[in-house]
């Protein structure tokens, strides 16, 4: 900030200005002395005291200016430091405001952690509870299917309990079978009930097996013979696709032939033709040339460097002067 600059006008006690314009001796003025500023009689000439005055006016005018630039500075001095003194309100304001955001900023931050944990808590709830429900229902269905197999394990214990008591009269009447076989007519250390009953199976299953190769070789014999009349159709429509294609072929081979025939003698009628036609030509071009020769002037090129064309425009033009010169005659 600038110094203070103080102006001060120290004056001095006012006198009285007298303008002395007659000659006199000191004792003219009856007043006190002491405040009475004599002056003497002016000497300088108008130009120079008007220029004297214009100077003076203009200090006094440049000391007023600078009092106000004086004013005008410490107002703008109060000013600044008014505006410092805001500027450092504002900014401890600021720094308190910073301090409440980072405090909030805290807390929020806080308070989401809160929440992220109960939401992790909730979905690990919710995540056990649905685990737990997805278990319960598979043991309800487990439990379902077991009362299930226990019901149709009742069931078959009903229908084998009642098969037993049906096939208990075939016990009786294989033991009684047994009883009346030759001794060692099956060898075995077990129950003769239960071998008789093991051979019987082995028969059935042998005699099962047996119709079955049968009915598959009956069945393979069947499609064989099917086949065969297939294959025997379908050779005998080829072989008449074939003939027929044969006879079509034959037809347009002799079409061909009578048709290169016809194509034969037409070109040895073509050949003739053309050789009588060359021979035409050849005696119109040697009439046009002899023709030429009579028509052709002294000094001139041959005939024979001339074309046809040209030949006969020279003979157009030797028609074309006789028969002008039979028109002049005429005339």
């Amino acid at each position: 900030m600038a110094a203070h600059r103080l102006y001060r006008l120290e004056l001095e006690d006012p006198k009285e200005n007298v303008f002395v314009t007659q000659l006199g001796g000191d004792n003219s003025y009856d007043g006190d002395n002491t405040n009475v500023q004599r002056y003497a009689v002016v000497k300088e000439s108008a130009n120079k005291l008007l220029e004297t005055g214009i100077n003076t006016l203009q200090s006094t005018l440049l000391l007023k200016k600078e009092i106000e630039v004086d004013q005008a500075q410490n107002e703008l001095d109060d000013k600044r430091a008014e505006f410092a003194r805001r500027m450092q309100a504002c900014t401890e304001r600021r720094v308190e405001l910073e301090k409440k955001q980072q405090m909030i900023k805290d807390r929020i931050q806080k308070f989401e952690k809160f929440l992220k944990e109960n939401e992790a808590k909730r979905k690990r709830a919710i995540q056990k509870y649905q685990l737990e429900h997805k278990a319960r229902e598979q043991k309800t269905v487990e439990l379902e299917l077991l009362k299930q197999q226990l019901i149709e394990f009742q069931e078959r214990n009903k229908r084998l309990k009642m098969l037993v008591e049906r096939y208990a009269m075939f016990e009786k009447f294989l033991q009684s079978v047994v009883e009346r076989l030759p001794d060692k007519y099956l060898e075995t250390n077990d129950s003769i009930i239960r071998a008789l009953m093991m051979r019987h199976q082995t028969l059935n299953s042998t005699n099962r097996r047996l119709l079955k190769q049968l009915h598959v070789a009956t069945d393979e014999i069947e499609k064989r013979h099917q086949r065969y009349l297939e294959i025997k159709q379908a050779s005998e429509h080829q072989l008449l696709i074939f003939n027929g294609e044969i006879a079509s072929k034959q037809s347009k081979l002799e079409s061909a032939i009578n048709k290169g025939n016809t194509l034969l003698q037409e070109l040895a009628d073509n050949s003739n033709i053309k050789r009588s036609q060359s021979q035409l030509l050849g005696q119109i071009c040697m009439a046009i040339g002899n023709i030429a020769e009579h028509c052709q002037r002294k000094h001139a090129k041959p005939i024979s460097s001339l074309s046809h064309v040209q030949q006969l425009s020279k003979i157009q033009e030797f028609i074309e002067e006789k028969e002008e010169i039979q028109r002049m005659v005429k005339q």
